[in-house]
């Protein structure tokens, strides 16, 4: 994970492949668990869920639901947007 940016109704999540450094970007159901997604932590998906570890040790997967599709532009996080917690 590189960047998060919690949004009213989501969560968008950056990333970066490790391998090749190519960055893919996800929008996540915001809950309690998903606004605590940091830089560092590990993050996959498949079909409509996305798989959370935290960077904390827990080695655990921790499913979330997925919004729609991978590849989502960065969103526009001033405040009439509804960006209130950029990472």
């Amino acid at each position: 994970m590189i960047e998060t940016i919690v949004l009213d109704d989501r969560v968008w999540v950056n990333t970066r492949e490790p391998n090749h450094g190519d960055e893919c970007a996800i929008y996540v159901e915001r809950t309690p668990e998903s606004r605590t997604i940091n830089e560092g932590d590990s993050l996959w998906w498949q079909s409509g869920w996305a798989f959370w570890t935290p960077s904390n040790g827990a080695f655990e997967d921790r499913r979330l639901n997925r919004i729609g599709c991978s590849g989502v532009a960065r969103p526009d996080t001033t405040a009439d947007a509804g960006g209130d917690d950029v990472r």
